[in-house]
């Protein structure tokens, strides 16, 4: 049906999402091991990672939502299932990554100001 086939399409760009926001991590474990701590690249690629994990998430967390609802219609359903449990961790790990990057964006310009006055 169409549903199913919306679902499918659903969590095919939720994979998609997950895999560029590993990629864009790859690039930030590039950064790291060359000890740019406070590059803008970092940063730049940390919330970009981030805002692709909580995309990836919340598209997750719809279709597992929406396959729930599916499945209450037909009148199998469980009450409590361990599914849910990635999509949310998805989006809690971008969410970090997120303030991770904001974080760092204030350690730079921290570390800028300290800089220029000694």
């Amino acid at each position: 049906s169409v549903m199913h086939w919306s679902l499918l399409v659903l969590s095919l760009l939720a994979f998609i999402a997950f895999i560029v926001g590993v990629f864009f991590l790859r690039k930030v474990g590039r950064y790291l091991l060359s000890n740019q701590y406070f590059a803008t690249e970092v940063i730049n690629n940390l919330k970009k990672s981030g805002r692709f994990f909580i995309f990836s998430g919340i598209i997750s967390l719809s279709v597992f939502v929406i396959s729930w609802i599916i499945r209450l219609n037909s009148g199998t359903v469980l009450l409590y299932h361990t599914d849910i449990v990635l999509p949310v961790f998805i989006t809690i790990v971008g969410l970090f990554f997120s303030i991770q990057s904001d974080a760092l964006m204030i350690s730079k310009q921290v570390k800028e100001d300290n800089d220029l006055t000694i």
